[in-house]
């Protein structure tokens, strides 16, 4: 896969061909490495500032200190990104908070990858969340046996630190070394996520972290996993030419042929749309991809058909081994999540890069992405200058052909029904397609 680069809000370079091929050769070992021998890989990044809508420093998802911290119970489902120092790596996995009546809670699920190899083995973390600033510590704690090194092992914070005696020319020296932190490790709530400081390190020691660590992660976010936009209705199939991924796999892209996806349409808000498992079986991209279930969507906001919204924070379905899980969107998207209307987005952005919605086909002329531990990271398959493949997705051509009724109610609620653009009309005209709602339910229908 291509390296993405990122010319709009960061500019990174993520990590060098080699690091790729020790991942690759490092991947297949399942269980934590004592002691190890395995060199810390801290991946070279460099942010600059670049081109951006002028008010682009508003923060997304902003909350009253209330409504974020003492009023929202922080008990849940949750997607836990990191990064492995050890592998080189980027992963994400599933996380559990649990609030006890008391007042306790617990962490379960940042030490999956350790267990079974201790003996009277805890891995459910004991935590403290304070309301009044959002952190949620964990201390320093006894997680089971080590039967191999006959001693303890703890979860711990740990400190990244350079090594005063690295020399480049040995082989054997490492650059970085790993400290034992003074204090917990803490996330704090931030813009909807606990977020911990990225050089902060969750780490499984013996009784000193001078002698090694079974386990060392940085760039530690632990996000909510509840779907926030509910009540989807099956609407058949469209025709996609995909420009998210294929273009960082494949050295000619658009020598694939578009294919079929599942497509849904929102219950209550028929603007609402998104494809099902876009990156799944039949898709240029299925070979590739790392998740196994292959579930995801994208998700788009064809309100104002000239400026179509594809929302960031949402799982596409397609994983890799070194970037970790992908987010696919637009620069119109991130911009309205951080508070932007359509009409702004508009005027700021270059109406090259501008996503629309014109006889039943949605244009992505500017497809960017995020990755594990960079949602909102924006970044592109291509250099500065280069025009982009877009991203076409044809909802009225041969494609969306098997469109499906999906169980409109028998009961007699009149139906309502809406253009493609969500404009709710009083007579449909023959030969047009339109969002029927009637009752609970949504069809996408022609009229003739």
């Amino acid at each position: 896969m291509s390296n993405p680069i990122n010319f709009h809000i960061y500019m990174k370079k993520l990590y060098s061909a080699l690091a790729v091929i020790l991942c690759l050769s490092l991947a297949g070992t399942a269980a934590p490495v004592k002691k190890s021998h395995l060199k810390i890989k801290k991946s070279d990044v460099t942010a600059v500032q670049a081109k951006a809508p002028a008010k682009h420093s508003k923060k997304i998802h902003t909350l009253a200190e209330s409504d974020a911290k003492e009023n929202v119970s922080i008990a849940g489902s949750y997607t836990w990104n990191f990064y492995d120092l050890f592998y080189g790596v980027a992963g994400d996995n599933d996380a559990t908070i649990a609030e006890g009546p008391d007042g306790t809670v617990t962490v379960d699920g940042l030490l999956s990858d350790v267990a079974g190899f201790f003996s009277n083995e805890k891995l459910a973390l004991d935590a403290v969340y304070n309301a009044t600033d959002g952190t949620l510590s964990i201390a320093k704690q006894e997680i089971g046996y080590d039967d191999e090194y006959s001693e303890t092992a703890y979860f711990c914070a740990l400190d990244l630190v350079e090594n005063p005696a690295y020399d480049p020319d040995d082989e054997m020296s490492e650059q970085y070394l790993l400290e034992e932190h003074d204090g917990p490790f803490v996330f704090t709530y931030t813009d909807g996520e606990f977020v911990a400081d990225p050089d902060l390190v969750i780490g499984v020691i013996g009784m000193d972290a001078a002698d090694g660590s079974y386990l060392a992660l940085c760039e530690n976010v632990l996000t909510p996993a509840t779907d926030w936009i509910t009540g989807w209705s099956d609407a058949g199939t469209v025709s996609y030419t995909d420009g998210w991924i294929l273009p960082g796999l494949q050295d000619n892209p658009e020598t694939y042929a578009a294919y079929e996806v599942a497509w849904q349409v929102n219950d209550e808000n028929p603007n609402l749309v998104r494809m099902l498992n876009p990156f799944g079986n039949g898709s240029h991209a299925e070979a590739d991809n790392m998740n196994d279930s292959k579930d995801g969507y994208i998700i788009f906001d064809i309100s104002d058909p000239d400026c179509v919204l594809v929302l960031p924070n949402v799982y596409s379905g397609y994983e890799d081994l070194f970037y970790g899980s992908f987010y696919c969107y637009n620069f119109a998207g991130i911009f309205a999540d951080m508070g932007f209307g359509t009409e702004e987005i508009k005027s700021q952005l270059e109406a090259s890069s501008i996503s629309t919605y014109k006889n039943g086909i949605i244009t992505v002329p500017e497809p960017v992405f995020g990755i594990t531990g960079e949602r909102d990271g924006c970044y592109s398959w291509y250099e500065e200058g280069e025009t982009p493949m877009a991203a076409i997705i044809n909802i009225d051509g041969s494609g969306n052909s098997g469109v499906a009724n999906v169980g409109v109610s028998a009961e007699s609620t009149a139906a309502e029904y809406f253009t493609l653009q969500g404009i709710r009309v009083d007579r449909p005209t023959s030969g047009g397609l339109y969002i029927r709602r009637q009752g609970d339910s949504c069809t996408k229908v022609s009229v003739r």
